[in-house]
């Protein structure tokens, strides 16, 4: 694996509960680059989510032990243009 990038369009639904009900298609995107790594990085998450609990590095490892394959080290990079909120 040299890099990864996936793009993932979002809804009014994860910017915040309210705009909900209104279902609307927005243009922003979430940008997540995974790279071979020396060590496990996580960079452009907030500091609550820059550890070991990180559910990218969780999902990431758990495909490995799923596939029965040894999981690589990995550097995770956040490009966020969604904000932060906690939903319903």
């Amino acid at each position: 694996m040299k890099k990864i990038k996936i793009s993932i369009p979002l809804s009014t639904a994860n910017l915040a509960c309210g705009f909900d009900t209104f279902a609307l298609a927005l243009s922003l995107c979430n940008e997540y680059v995974f790279e071979e790594s020396e060590k496990d990085e996580l960079k452009g998450f907030l500091d609550k989510y820059n550890n070991s609990n990180n559910m990218c590095l969780s999902a990431f490892k758990e495909t490995f032990s799923i596939l029965n394959k040894d999981a690589m080290n990995v550097r995770i990079t956040l490009d966020q243009h969604i904000p932060n909120c906690g939903g319903l």
